[in-house]
């Protein structure tokens, strides 16, 4: 997954997908329906069996969105996150520390100590 939204093939979706997060038109409704929504609910499925929680629930909800806005930062702010790092690109070595960083999103999902998410 995160390959996918690093890689340089996608920014022509990501400027697609940004323009109609901003401006919904009849394609979002589309694309909402066949691809996004079905992915979504897919991590809330993900996220509430790793919590412990229903899939339907707002808690649920929005940690689901955490996790995802987590990794879609790359995509959407590459030049921003490319400058503040350092990087000239995405290469392997990159891709494979943000692997990582997911995995560690992931595993910080988990039900909260304290009570609060």
């Amino acid at each position: 997954m995160v390959t996918l939204f690093v890689a340089k093939e996608s920014e022509p979706w990501a400027r697609f997908l940004i323009r109609e997060q901003m401006e919904p038109t009849e394609a979002f409704k589309r694309v909402y329906q066949g691809i996004m929504r079905p992915m979504i609910e897919m991590g809330r499925r993900l996220v509430g069996a790793i919590l412990g929680e229903d899939p339907a629930s707002e808690h649920v909800r929005l940690r689901t969105f955490n996790l995802v806005g987590s990794i879609l930062i790359f995509r959407f702010a590459r030049a921003t996150v490319l400058a503040q790092m350092e990087w000239d690109t995405f290469g392997p070595k990159q891709v494979e520390l943000l692997r990582g960083l997911a995995a560690e999103l992931v595993d910080v999902i988990g039900p909260s100590k304290g009570g609060a998410a």
